[in-house]
């Protein structure tokens, strides 16, 4: 590289979308996460089941049970917000979305609810993961708090 020269790298902040106990990939009981199958970021084992978009941009995919949201800000940043592991079995009950595929959002719009107590009734773990979502060339800088409140930054993505 020469001297000088400056690089086209962006950076974007990924907010806390729900408050909670942060939680590292590797802690979870899950393999495609804890091993970043899908991608790499943190975890939240939420205080509360009202979750917001962590950044702003289009909701490109919104599963059919519910619990997992997927957000683009970039062409090559894409957000999962998977809530709870396991949930997928629970086919949509105890979670409720309020956005739909295609629909642009803003950072701390309301994103889903998911009822915890119901979570844990049905022996699912509530432990949420947000991913960058397969981009290996992505630099994580994540938080070292041990809490996060919403809207707190949970890493920044450098592309």
């Amino acid at each position: 590289m020469e001297f000088g020269h400056v690089t086209d790298r962006r950076t974007f902040d990924v907010v806390a979308p729900v408050e909670g106990k942060v939680m590292r990939l590797w802690e979870l009981q899950d393999e495609a996460f804890r091993n970043k199958m899908v991608g790499d970021g943190l975890a939240i084992e939420p205080s509360s089941g009202l979750f917001i978009a962590p950044i702003s941009g289009k909701v490109v995919h919104v599963a059919r049970t519910r619990h997992s949201i997927l957000l683009r800000a970039d062409e090559k940043l894409t957000i999962m917000v998977h809530m709870g592991l396991d949930t997928v079995y629970l086919e949509g009950v105890a979670f409720k979305c309020f956005v739909t595929e295609g629909q642009n959002v803003k950072c701390g719009d309301m994103l889903a609810q998911m009822d915890l107590e119901e979570v844990l009734r049905r022996e699912k773990k509530i432990a949420t993961p947000i991913i960058l979502v397969e981009n290996k060339e992505a630099q994580l800088k994540k938080t070292n708090q041990l809490f996060v409140n919403k809207h707190d930054i949970l890493f920044t993505v450098t592309l």
